[in-house]
């Protein structure tokens, strides 16, 4: 059986490892990584608890040495960098297979494959769609881009039944493909925030009413739609404890905008998404979460940010 390790417990990590080491069959602890490792240690003591055996390795090196099979979830591209440069410099890892989930440039992923796969290891991009209680549930989507699709193929196990429900097969294509899935994706949810905010706070102003609003998107919509118009709705856009960081909101944003200036294509709503969470950041500080902009376009019209 193989070593498998995970590098990085941010929100989405934390969701998603568990379900790694409760759910994929394998002989040998999972290998736990975060660059804080009381996190790690947290973790481990949690799966305990469950009857569930991890590791916690005291360095990158030392997980990426022992592991067969390197998950990877970092919160920004300076992060997945470093540590993909401290894997690289544990040794040899040739014949080792990196799975990268952090949502990134796909510049940025397919340089990262391409200082792997010139180590002679294996990479696959496998960015996930779902926020961490989606993750907790193991009803992810995975983004899967390899040029080699073999590697594809041994990515998948993990993703139905393990971490997540379903994929989307990018095989053969650049590794930066999924990155940009992920990023158009991203697209869509920023859109829809950004209208929701605007609705909910024109409800409000004009006397129709936010819960109208609520009652509408979960009548014609349903999804996504009526979860953020509700969070918008009791307040919990405003909480010390953001589900979608206001930071990785601009991170992604900004990104996706870079895409679209790189091909020629005005992107007027992630404009307008970068404007409010901007607003976000400026109000509430790191603790700011994406569905905030309510909060942005509630403080334009005199309204104060929380309700």
């Amino acid at each position: 059986m193989v070593q498998i390790g995970w590098i990085g417990l941010g929100n989405m990590g934390a969701a998603m490892a568990p379900n790694l080491a409760k759910k994929y069959p394998h002989d040998k602890p999972l290998l736990l990584f975060n660059r804080n490792n009381a996190k790690a240690d947290e973790l481990a003591a949690s799966l305990g608890k469950e009857g569930i055996t991890v590791t916690v390795a005291p360095s990158i090196a030392d997980l990426v040495q022992k592991s067969d099979i390197i998950f990877t979830c970092l919160a920004n591209d300076a992060a997945i960098t470093q540590t993909i440069d401290a894997a690289v410099q544990s040794g040899d890892i040739s014949g080792k297979l990196f799975v990268e989930s952090s949502t990134v440039a796909p510049k940025c992923t397919d340089a990262l494959s391409d200082l792997i796969v010139g180590k002679g290891a294996k990479f696959v991009a496998a960015p996930v769609f779902g926020v961490p209680a989606v993750a907790a549930a193991g009803q992810l989507t995975y983004v899967l881009a390899s040029t080699n699709e073999n590697w594809i193929d041994e990515v998948i196990p993990f993703t139905k039944g393990v971490m997540g429900k379903a994929y989307i097969d990018l095989r053969g294509k650049n590794p930066g493909t999924a990155s940009l899935m992920k990023l158009s994706g991203n697209h869509f949810v920023l859109s829809m925030v950004v209208t929701l905010s605007e609705s909910m706070v024109l409800a409000s102003q004009s006397g129709l009413g936010e819960d109208a609003i609520v009652q509408f998107v979960e009548a014609v919509f349903g999804g996504p739609y009526p979860q953020y118009a509700k969070r918008m709705l009791t307040g919990d856009y405003a909480t010390d404890q953001p589900k979608f960081s206001v930071d990785n909101a601009l991170k992604d944003a900004k990104h996706i905008k870079d895409v679209g200036a790189d091909n020629g294509v005005k992107l007027g709503v992630v404009e307008e998404a970068i404007r409010l969470l901007t607003i976000v950041k400026e109000q509430v500080g790191a603790s700011g979460d994406m569905p905030g902009m309510y909060g942005a376009k509630r403080t334009e019209i005199g309204l104060p940010y929380k309700k």
